[in-house]
């Protein structure tokens, strides 16, 4: 029964005590109904985000009588920074055509014309909804909509989108971290590569990363048709990272439910790496559950990360 149980739940009275948010609350009628609006309103941000291609990392929400503010922390994928790069394109493209040159060069600007509608073919699905608004005032707006313009709104974004190298503190990590990345070379091809190192880093480091790696993991899940190419890379790394002096983390476990590869029938897969203590109460167990939707239907996630 250990694994149908959620690990942090069956913690939660005995050494995880912490809420992920913080209330000011006269009554338990209060009390309950910001439970309530909080749930509500980090759903609301999960699927914000993942339509713009951003991954999740943590969402912590202090309210009071008066204000509401709330701390996101996330990672940019590479995705996303295409479709914010070809968004500038097509201003500078607007910016380009000018009455003045429109005599001159008709041809140029016929071209120009042609690439701008190519351009907003692309841009113009299901994924790319909010492309003419921009990120944080549709995101302010939604919520003041919410809460019935009744609170002061602040969000804080902290982007957590670095080098490979700049979360390590000295000097002996990151070399250390290098010959990992050096022993993973024949992985150096693949498009994932380098996205998947610098989330591994940032999970090092930084605590309850869940949420990240699941979120992650579904988004190469829906584009790749390689699974186990890419299950293999993220076994062999994290396993060098765990034995690894500088990482916390003591024990990976991974499930995934679906088609692999392509196959007629969908599978369970299971990926455990170190020690995953689910049974003993002392351990610090981080897990977070996922779904993507791929060409080969639908994938489900569950990740456990022993700290």
């Amino acid at each position: 029964m250990g694994q149908k149980v959620n690990p942090i739940v069956f913690r939660l009275g005995f050494k995880n005590n912490l809420w992920h948010s913080n209330y000011l609350y006269n009554n338990y009628e209060e009390l309950s109904l910001y439970i309530y609006q909080d749930i509500e309103i980090k759903n609301y941000i999960y699927k914000f985000f993942k339509l713009h291609k951003i991954f999740l990392h943590s969402c912590k929400i202090i309210r009071s009588k008066v204000g509401l503010n709330i701390f996101v922390f996330y990672y940019v994928s590479t995705k996303s920074l295409n479709i914010i790069n070809s968004i500038n394109l097509i201003q500078k493209i607007f910016l380009n055509i000018s009455k003045k040159n429109y005599i001159k060069s008709k041809k140029k600007i016929i071209k120009r014309l042609w690439i701008l509608y190519l351009l907003k073919k692309k841009l113009n699905t299901k994924e790319n909804l909010y492309k003419n608004f921009d990120f944080t005032e549709k995101l302010l707006e939604c919520l003041t909509l919410f809460t019935k313009k009744s609170l002061n709104i602040n969000i804080i974004l902290q982007n957590s989108n670095k080098s490979l190298f700049v979360n390590f503190k000295n000097k002996l990590e990151s070399e250390r971290f290098k010959k990992i990345v050096l022993k993973l070379r024949n992985y150096s091809n693949a498009l994932f590569f380098k996205e998947c190192l610098n989330i591994l880093s940032i999970v090092i480091k930084k605590r309850n990363s869940a949420k990240l790696i699941s979120e992650f993991l579904a988004f190469q899940f829906s584009v790749m048709k390689k699974h186990n190419y890419f299950l293999n890379f993220l076994k062999r790394a994290l396993l060098l990272i765990i034995k690894s002096r500088f990482s916390f983390i003591k024990g990976f476990k991974l499930i995934i439910n679906g088609r692999l590869n392509g196959k007629p029938r969908a599978k369970n897969k299971f990926l455990i790496v170190g020690k995953v203590p689910l049974q003993s109460i002392n351990s610090k167990v981080d897990y977070s559950t996922s779904v993507s939707y791929s060409q080969y239907g639908t994938f489900g996630f569950k990740v456990w990360i022993c700290e």
